[in-house]
């Protein structure tokens, strides 16, 4: 039906746009909720009137939504950077998700099946997008070729002297 040459990279870069973007959304709504629960007649803002609870969410799914918004678009624009600091992130979210499951185990006891069917499924997400990144058959090449420019023979005073 549609036929459209979208490399995996570009794929890849949009499905981790797209999770940037419901994270700073999540920051948003925590923002959104937190000012305007105030009336309007009597509207007075006060930032330390957080909880310690709502601001760690507010910080960490903007922080984490700017952080996959950057390393996407590198990948998109052929940084190899971006794919050095995707695989980063992604082996910190690991560690983070495994000590945040060590640090709930009480919690564990009553629906031990849970617990694992999502720590599968986030270790799975992170070791194939490991895996995926490292690909030497699309990525590698696809970064490489932002790094690869023609040899340029001519110089840009030859017609001056000629």
């Amino acid at each position: 039906m549609f036929r459209n040459r979208l490399h995996p990279v570009v794929v890849f870069s949009c499905i981790v746009m797209s999770l940037g973007v419901f994270c700073s959304a999540v920051a948003g709504q925590v923002y959104y909720d937190k000012v305007w629960r105030y009336r309007y007649d009597e509207f007075i803002y006060d930032p330390s009137s957080w909880s310690s609870d709502q601001l760690l969410v507010f910080f960490v799914m903007l922080g984490l939504g700017a952080f996959l918004l950057t390393s996407a678009l590198g990948l998109i624009f052929r940084k190899n950077w971006a794919r050095l600091l995707m695989q980063f992130g992604f082996i910190v979210a690991a560690l983070a998700w495994l000590a945040f499951v060590s640090s709930e185990i009480n919690s564990i006891q009553h629906a031990p099946v849970i617990f694992i069917g999502i720590t599968t499924a986030v270790l799975g997400c992170v070791i194939g997008a490991l895996l995926f990144l490292n690909n030497a058959d699309w990525v590698l090449p696809y970064l490489r070729k932002a790094e690869r420019t023609e040899e340029r023979t001519q110089v840009l005073d030859q017609d001056l002297w000629e």
